[in-house]
């Protein structure tokens, strides 16, 4: 899976690789969460989207404390 949105990352398709990390989280494992949480707010913030960035990493933090 990261390998398939970084190369969406890579082509330019940053948008499309925000939605994979949406779905991912959606229906992820919740081990898993954490990394598709991180991530994708790390594309957030590439897109210019700070505040749903921000939300992403404090969810992340405070239900994953562990991370990392």
């Amino acid at each position: 899976m990261l390998g398939g949105i970084q190369r969406l990352i890579d082509s330019g398709a940053a948008e499309a690789a925000s939605s994979l990390y949406a779905l991912w989280i959606r229906h992820a494992p919740d081990p898993d969460k954490a990394t598709a949480l991180f991530n994708q707010a790390s594309i957030l913030q590439q897109l210019g989207r700070p505040e749903e960035a921000l939300a992403n990493y404090e969810f992340c933090i405070r239900e994953y404390p562990h991370f990392g």
